[in-house]
This record gives C-alpha cells, structure tokens and sequence, in this order.
C-alpha cells in the first residue's frame, strides 16, 4: 500500500518537496513556506485523483475491488459475489465511470431474464453496489458510485 503524500524540506535544493505519483514534485521555495507547499500539495493530489477517476473504467475498478478485498473475503462470500460483478463486467466493463448511469445497472438486470426472484435481483444490484461503494469510500478510485440509488423490491416473505 503506496503512503500518504507528506510535504518534506529538501536542505540541499532549499525546497518543500513531495512524491506524487510516483515522481518527486517541487512544492515551494524556502523553509518559512511550509503552508504554501501543503497548499500546492492538496492541489497536485485532486489534480491526480480527477485523472484516475477519468480514466476509470467499470472493469478496472471491479479487477481492483477483487485483487484488494478477495482475500480479506470469506470464500462463500467471494462465491456469491464473484458470478454477479464478471457478469457485470462482461456487460459494461468496457464503460468509463463518469459515464455509468443508473440505467446501465437496470439495463443489466432486464438482460437476465433468467433471474425470475425478486430476492435475486435484489442480491445482484448489491454485489455490484458493494464493489462500487468501496471504490468510491474506503479507497476513493472514484469520485462518487455512478449506481448509488438503484434498489429491486425485496421479495415476499416465505
């Protein structure tokens, strides 16, 4: 797991300093400016985090939900979950985030017209949210989840 980007002084160059990216960025100039350079910092980190969530893709971020959280996930769990996101995926993987709308997720639904359960349906739609809710709160790959409303009616009770 990559670290939080911190502000450092760099004595020799006489500059605050930051790794973004992978890559070291120059933040700003003299000791006294460690405001400036924090400031600069929260700039370059949402500049950042636009340009993933912008080249985000449904696949890319259900691959990451698995490779992150599979094996914190019991095996029964990561079975039931499993066959609904590569379902997903192989409907709308190839689909940027900024561009998912409810519609897709219901679209996605009509489309199994093999599920006939109500319970089903409704246990599908939050696989899915589950891997989208983490992308969007614990690890912020992405802005906010493009499916977040979407509901089924819960089935009748038995």
């Amino acid at each position: 797991m990559p670290r939080i980007a911190k502000p450092w002084f760099w004595k020799q160059t006489g500059w605050w300093m930051a790794y973004v990216g992978g890559e070291k960025k120059k933040l700003a100039e003299g000791r006294e400016n460690k405001k400036a350079a924090r400031t600069k910092l929260n700039e370059l980190l949402s500049v950042a985090s636009v340009a993933t969530a912008n080249e985000a893709t449904v696949a890319s971020v259900i691959e990451r939900y698995l490779a992150d959280v599979g094996d914190e996930l019991a095996t029964n769990t990561l079975g039931l979950r499993k066959p609904y996101l590569q379902s997903f995926a192989e409907m709308h993987g190839w689909r940027r985030i900024e561009d998912c709308r409810p519609s897709h997720m219901r679209s996605w639904l009509k489309a199994h017209q093999e599920w006939h359960s109500d319970w089903t349906k409704n246990g599908a739609i939050r696989n899915v949210q589950v891997a989208f809710n983490w992308a969007a709160g614990e690890e912020r790959l992405i802005p906010k989840n493009p499916f977040r409303g979407v509901t089924h009616q819960v089935g009748d009770p038995r």
